[in-house]
């Protein structure tokens, strides 16, 4: 970081607001990927649109201990946004879960990737050019 004196006499720190730039917009890109995993997925099960806000996934991992502890349960009810509570098999849980799973893995990993393209940019034009693209990074 640079020190360059202003007109007024202050010392300016050269690269901070650039610092600035960054924190906030990876904040920003946090707070989008966050949102995109509460908001859920649809299942390729059954088409139902399951959530997954930080409840939701700490009910999908209690269910699915209850069923790894209990081989005998053959199918189970659970909440959907679409439908209400519909009737699943334990291997359509375990699908589903797993789909739930790989949701939130694929936005974590692209927040992972924007981040690092904002931690790379070296201007506040490039910084700012770094969105959450609904269709890729």
């Amino acid at each position: 970081m640079s020190l360059i004196p202003s007109k007024e006499g202050n010392v300016i720190r050269f690269g901070h607001d650039i610092a600035i730039t960054k924190a906030k917009r990876i904040a920003y890109l946090s707070e989008i990927c966050e949102q995109e995993i509460c908001k859920g997925f649809i299942s390729s099960v059954n088409g139902h649109h399951y959530k997954t806000d930080r409840d939701d996934q700490i009910n999908f991992i209690g269910q699915k201990d209850v069923l790894s502890d209990n081989p005998q349960i053959e199918s189970l009810f659970w909440k959907t946004q679409d439908a209400g509570y519909v009737e699943i098999t334990r291997a359509e849980f375990f699908t589903i879960y797993q789909e739930g799973f790989m949701h939130k893995d694929r936005l974590i990993r692209k927040f992972g990737t924007l981040r690092n393209s904002v931690n790379l940019a070296s201007s506040k034009a490039e910084i700012e050019s770094v969105v959450w693209d609904e269709n890729g990074v």
